[in-house]
């Protein structure tokens, strides 16, 4: 068996956790991801167990593959940590699986398929995100199908892969959505791929997108984009903020909005 120092979170999701002892505690059912950091941090797995489920933290586990990349997840130790988990952290399969992201490079929504993780600087943190077909396949457990017919065809069956740097992510926490990550980000994007970006995704990450930009940047957006997903953006909006916004649009446009 290899040591694992990178691998896409599906080659891990449900796999058994074995003890040192190479006795199973339970299954991988989860990762508990801190999206504050440039690099989002894997912090713990969740273990279910029956209908238990528990926390451990990341660094007590070792995963190696085989040259067939089937990973085995062992504990490092008998002396497990078992961690708290903030309120603000994510977890990965739950909150960010199959939810929209935005390809800063692409300038559009995409879907996230899978997720690659690496070791740095001893913790493990997110990558890279899989936005194609060949992730979720991987997802589905049938890769290799995917693999084999390429081959059979003499084609490429390639990840697609979006860098982290290159993601904007719009996390779902249990009780809510926020953006997350450098918001920077969004700032280096065209007024009017913004507004592409916007009116593609779903209302209520449309909402958390446009709380999150200054005045100036919402009120040139809002600009770009139809009538009816204005009026909605404002409707959301408090008071306070709506009318540093419209403040800063032509009279015509604003007198359009609120009609």
């Amino acid at each position: 068996m290899i040591t694992s120092t990178h691998f896409f979170f599906s080659k891990i999701l449900y796999k058994h956790i074995y003890n040192i002892d190479n006795s199973i505690i339970g299954n991988l059912h989860d990762l508990v991801v801190d999206f504050s950091l440039p690099l989002p941090v894997v912090r713990a797995i969740v273990v279910k167990n029956g209908k238990r489920d528990f926390f451990i933290m990341m660094q007590s586990l070792v995963v190696t593959h085989d040259n067939k990349e089937r990973y085995h997840i062992k504990l490092n130790s008998q002396n497990l940590s078992f961690v708290p988990i903030p309120e603000t952290d994510v977890f990965l399969a739950r909150d960010f699986l199959d939810k929209q992201i935005i390809d800063i490079e692409g300038k559009k929504v995409e879907r996230v398929n899978d997720v690659r993780i690496a070791l740095v600087d001893g913790k493990w943190v997110l990558i890279a995100v899989d936005i194609g077909f060949r992730g979720l396949m991987r997802r589905l457990g049938i890769e290799y199908l995917g693999i084999f017919i390429s081959t059979k065809l003499n084609k490429t069956f390639r990840n697609s892969l979006v860098a982290w740097d290159d993601v904007q992510s719009l996390t779902h926490g249990k009780d809510n959505l926020q953006l997350n990550s450098s918001v920077h980000k969004l700032n280096t994007l065209h007024v009017a791929d913004l507004a592409d970006i916007l009116e593609d995704l779903d209302k209520k990450a449309q909402v958390t997108l446009f709380q999150s930009l200054d005045a100036e940047l919402a009120a040139d957006v809002l600009e770009e984009i139809e009538s009816e997903t204005q009026v909605s953006l404002i409707e959301n909006l408090s008071i306070e903020q709506a009318t540093d916004v419209l403040e800063l649009m032509p009279s015509d446009e604003v007198a359009d909005i609120l009609e």
